[in-house]
């Protein structure tokens, strides 16, 4: 009889968290990252290239870091923005306090990505000194 009643408290709590609803979205948009956002994408894209002469990103972090297009972009509260990676290997782009933002894989284009405060956020791509800041007003 124990095992019956703890088999079905054991099943039940495996019921508690139900998934979370996904956001219903107005025609001409779709759900990214529990969002609405547009279909047609219109924000800014920050393009993760190879230095001339390659990236060599596992190397000495000074050497021929990628090249990021533009080094700062400017958004609204809550606007959406992309990073493009035209480098031959993934990146992985992290916030100034080491949280991971998202990861593009070689010749990819990241998921929308959006802040919701205002100020000056500065990242790091991976592996390389190199970064950027976007600026949410």
């Amino acid at each position: 009889m124990r095992r019956l009643v703890l088999s079905a408290c054991l099943v039940s709590a495996c019921h508690l968290a139900d998934d979370k609803d996904p956001p219903k979205c107005e025609p001409g948009t779709h759900v990214e990252n529990d969002r609405c956002v547009l279909d047609a994408f219109s924000g800014p894209v920050v393009t993760l290239a190879a230095h001339a002469g390659g990236t060599v990103c596992d190397g000495p972090t000074t050497e021929r870091p990628p090249t990021i297009t533009p080094e700062t972009i400017n958004v609204k509260v809550n606007g959406d923005f992309r990073f493009k990676n035209d480098d031959a290997m993934e990146h992985e782009v992290r916030g100034a306090d080491g949280q991971v933002w998202l990861k593009v894989k070689p010749g990819e284009l990241s998921g929308i990505f959006g802040i919701s405060k205002a100020g000056a956020w500065a990242y790091r791509v991976s592996g390389c000194l190199k970064g950027g800041s976007v600026v949410v007003e």
